[in-house]
């Protein structure tokens, strides 16, 4: 997805508010235009309102990490070690975890925010790289190191894979003093729920 100066601008304004806290549902296009050092009449040339220019904003941040994720897991010689760069790359984007679960919150409401969001992701799928690439590639990597998974739905494997990494993403955003175990146990303990969902007969 090619962006124009203007819109990259305006984005980068979206994910530095989000990375400081600030709701993406209760941005004003006046907030992120001035943040942009764009006038507000001129994003209107650009999108046709709030949510689409938001739900862009995520949606075009959200693909740019997983794109990175992906190639670079790929890169890696097992489902092991592709589930350890993931870990590494959850915990080295420390800025980004709480914006990450805000758009997690978005993205299962009804708001009109959600909606936008759904539509660009429907609209564009083809061109985008999605948290969905990110599992399937690690149910596919599963497949070629012989696990049978071949008994058990796709979308079974998918949303489970997702959310036990989901769950990794939510630990490692903890205050220290509510963990009550290591992140090596939780890296292990996450691996082999992962991984005994690929072994598991239905």
């Amino acid at each position: 997805m090619t962006l124009s100066k203007k819109a990259e601008a305006l984005f980068k304004a979206i994910d530095d508010l989000m990375n400081e806290g600030q709701d993406p549902g209760g941005m004003t296009v006046a907030q992120i235009a001035c943040r942009a050092g764009i006038g507000k009449g001129t994003t209107y040339e650009y999108f046709k309102n709030k949510e689409e220019l938001i739900g862009g904003a995520i949606v075009y941040k959200i693909s740019g990490i997983c794109r990175e994720i992906q190639i670079e897991m790929t890169k890696k010689p097992n489902l092991l070690a592709m589930l350890h760069y993931i870990f590494d790359a959850i915990d080295n984007k420390e800025s980004e975890k709480a914006a990450f679960l805000k758009v997690v919150n978005i993205v299962t409401d009804t708001s009109p925010l959600s909606r936008q969001i759904e539509k660009i992701i429907t609209e564009r799928i083809g061109d985008m790289y999605m948290p969905e690439r990110i599992v399937l590639e690690l149910i596919e990597q599963a497949q070629r190191e012989g696990y049978e998974i071949s008994n058990k739905p796709v979308s079974y494997l998918k949303l489970n894979v997702a959310a036990k990494l989901l769950a990794y993403t939510m630990y490692s955003l903890m205050p220290a003093y509510e963990m009550d175990c290591d992140t090596e146990t939780m890296r292990r303990l996450v691996c082999e729920g992962i991984i005994k969902e690929f072994e598991a007969s239905m």
